[in-house]
């Protein structure tokens, strides 16, 4: 599996503001890993964003425009 290298949020709807967006190497941010919240009949899936072994945020999915992969990874 190819390792993230970047979540990006969905566009905000008011001038000025930027998409929420976390990518590795900059910021602190050392890791992004994809994790399912299992809720029995429905799954959930977040990205986990770190900071070394500390966990800073998650971002849910649903509110995920795009995705990116680190291709020296593969």
């Amino acid at each position: 599996m190819k390792k993230i290298k970047g979540v990006y949020g969905v566009e905000p709807r008011r001038d000025g503001e930027l998409p929420d967006m976390y990518v590795v190497g900059y910021g602190g941010i050392t890791t992004i890993a994809e994790r399912e919240q299992n809720l029995g009949t429905y799954g959930i899936v977040w990205f986990d964003v770190f900071k070394g072994d500390v966990m800073i945020t998650s971002m849910n999915a649903i509110h995920v425009s795009s995705v990116t992969y680190d291709e020296a990874a593969s």
